[in-house]
């Protein structure tokens, strides 16, 4: 059960805004430096782009675009670190920080992002295929699928099967990654688990 977590705001449209897929992880990264107490964040590009796993050069492009596309705003100081400050959206989700320590590429974690923003309310089933996932996201079919595919063969993604007819039905987020927070789960919870559902057709 977690008890810490990164907001994140649900992003759309990411082609008409000129922003990456990746750069919702570089989002998520930045944010994580937030201290809760002031609200200060500034970590450098070294610091941002080593727990990413992501190089230096990818990272400052990203935080360009972030800023451009109005997601957050840099206060640059001279010879320090910039200092960030983010945009505040009705709706987000919560990440839980152990997601850095995840042995996935950059490209397969911000996938699981874009992914767990079409899984909302509880137990968390989202029944949108990657067609609707692309068009809405703005990422390619082709892009989506891809990574789909590689988290299933890591088993962070299941293929769901109906029970009645064995038939596919779509895939699962796996366990592997508690996205519940303490205040989220119900009494029922505990003893009647479903987990996050992505259908793809």
């Amino acid at each position: 059960m977690n008890t810490h977590f990164i907001s994140k705001p649900h992003f759309s449209g990411l082609d008409t805004l000129h922003l990456h897929y990746v750069d919702i992880l570089t989002y998520v990264t930045i944010r994580s430096f937030r201290n809760p107490d002031n609200y200060n964040c500034y970590p450098g590009y070294e610091t941002i782009a080593k727990r990413m796993g992501a190089s230096k050069s990818f990272v400052m492009d990203s935080v360009k675009r972030l800023e451009s596309s109005g997601y957050m705003r840099i206060h640059k100081i001279a010879y320090l670190s910039n200092q960030y400050y983010f945009t505040p959206f009705d709706i987000t989700d919560r990440v839980p920080t152990e997601f850095f320590d995840l042995d996935l590429t950059i490209y397969e974690k911000a996938m699981l992002l874009v992914i767990r923003q079409f899984c909302v309310g509880l137990p968390h089933i989202t029944f949108s295929s990657i067609k609707q996932i692309s068009i809405n996201i703005g990422v390619s079919y082709k892009t989506i699928h891809k990574q789909v595919t590689s988290l299933i063969e890591k088993g962070f993604v299941r293929q769901r099967v109906m029970k009645h007819t064995g038939e596919k039905d779509g895939f699962d987020i796996s366990p592997m990654i508690d996205w519940l927070f303490k205040y989220d789960r119900t009494d029922n919870e505990e003893n009647d688990k479903q987990d996050y559902c992505l259908m793809i057709t």
